[in-house]
């Protein structure tokens, strides 16, 4: 669905395993949200794309950090 379609409605939010951690999309009131780790960003996202990628690049950008 699109956050048009899931205006003022909230799900469950999808979770996802991103090399070592767990990436969480949630759309609620028409915005797309993303936590890594329980860590939400502070950004909200139009799509469930933009958020889902926003969330695998920071997982990535975490991994990174730890070599």
């Amino acid at each position: 669905m699109s956050a048009t379609h899931d205006a003022g409605r909230t799900r469950p939010p999808a979770t996802f395993e991103v090399g070592r951690h767990q990436v969480r999309v949630w759309v609620a009131d028409g915005r797309w949200g993303v936590a890594v780790d329980e860590g939400a960003l502070a950004q909200w996202y139009m799509t469930q794309a933009d958020a889902w990628t926003a969330g695998v690049s920071e997982a990535y950008r975490l991994d990174a950090a730890k070599r």
